[in-house]
């Protein structure tokens, strides 16, 4: 369908709600398609209550009419929702780095910010944002990036957490399950993966990323000290044994 019509857009490198603007900006709205990255027009024509729950009363097209982008909705949607998850809540369970056990991120706030996203030709959307008590600040990437994005954070040394949600994207999917949806973003580290260097990501790591438990920070702290133990196990049999040859 061409010229779909949506409630969302972007503006001054932040969301905003069609709904937010007065009736007769049109063209002249200054906002951009959170998917293509084209103009928008502004249809404006409900300001009441009642006419405020009109679907769709107010809404963006774009100015290009013979497009076939329908707004991003369902990504917009999920980018949304995911903020308002995570606005709510104060950790998040996450891959630990280097090994991958399953570790927690606490932190202290969530916000959009399009600082970095604003110079990739790609991205159009800000970036979601997550920053703990010691001020370190982690992006979310509630989608598959692309290589050039990819490269870009790493240029920045962004730490960016990748959270795999294209199931909720998915076309056949009408609407969000959203207490299955929290679950996902708060619990489920297999939808998760960390994208920069090893050892940026390691630095990152000593500043708010820490075991889910005592128990188990413990044990993969002592991998090492056990290796090392089998290893002197090892070495004094095998003297042993020798001292025993020559006797």
């Amino acid at each position: 369908m061409k010229n779909q019509t949506f409630n969302t857009a972007i503006k001054d490198g932040h969301y905003i709600s069609v709904d937010e603007l007065e009736p007769g900006a049109g063209e002249k709205c200054g906002c951009f398609c959170p998917e293509c990255g084209q103009p928008l027009r502004s249809n404006v024509t409900a300001k009441s209550p009642e006419e405020l729950k009109v679907p769709f009363k107010n809404h963006f097209t774009h100015i290009d009419t013979s497009t076939n982008c329908d707004g991003g909705v369902k990504k917009t949607k999920i980018h949304l929702l995911t903020h308002d998850i995570l606005k709510n809540a104060a950790e998040i369970k996450v891959p630990g780095i280097p090994l991958g056990q399953p570790s927690s991120l606490t932190y202290q706030q969530v916000f959009f910010d399009s600082t970095l996203s604003s110079t990739l030709s790609d991205v159009y959307r800000p970036d979601l944002i997550i920053e703990n008590q010691h001020g370190h600040q982690f992006l979310l990437a509630v989608d598959l990036l692309t290589e050039t994005a990819k490269k870009h954070y790493r240029k920045h040394k962004m730490p960016v957490l990748q959270l795999d949600v294209s199931g909720y994207l998915s076309d056949a999917e009408e609407d969000v399950k959203v207490p299955e949806f929290k679950a996902v973003i708060l619990e489920n580290i297999d939808v998760k993966s960390w994208i920069g260097s090893r050892k940026f990501l390691e630095i990152a790591n000593s500043n708010g990323i820490h075991p889910v438990s005592q128990s188990a920070g413990k044990i993969w702290k002592s991998v090492p000290n056990m290796l090392l133990i089998g290893a002197g196990l090892v070495l004094g049999a095998l003297g042993i044994t020798q001292w025993l040859r020559k006797k």
